[in-house]
């Protein structure tokens, strides 16, 4: 099965933006160890939130998002939609 990016090509503590099969963005980020998927569609007006850093970024509006997808400044009204992966064979891959 191919994955969607190595797991090798996610740096800790940051995220990598990725398209899946659908060419859905998604954000793929490991933190403390835990590998997390997000769909990087903001909550507030559906913009494409972008990785910066140590959070994640939407450019339309500002809002601000920590690695696994929680509110750190608004407009954004909730969370980031998280998307379940797993990784096989060192490939991070829809679960």
């Amino acid at each position: 099965m191919k994955g969607i990016i190595a797991l090798s090509d996610v740096p800790s503590d940051k995220s990598v933006s990725v398209k899946d099969s659908t060419g859905r963005t998604l954000l793929i980020t490991q933190s403390g160890g835990k590998l997390t998927a997000l769909d990087a569609t903001c909550t507030h007006m559906q913009c494409t939130v972008a990785p910066d850093g140590s959070k994640l970024q939407c450019p339309c509006h500002g809002s601000q998002y920590t690695l696994t997808g929680s509110v750190i400044q608004g407009p954004a009204p909730a969370a980031l939609a998280v998307v379940s992966v797993k990784v096989d064979s060192g490939q991070v891959v829809l679960a």
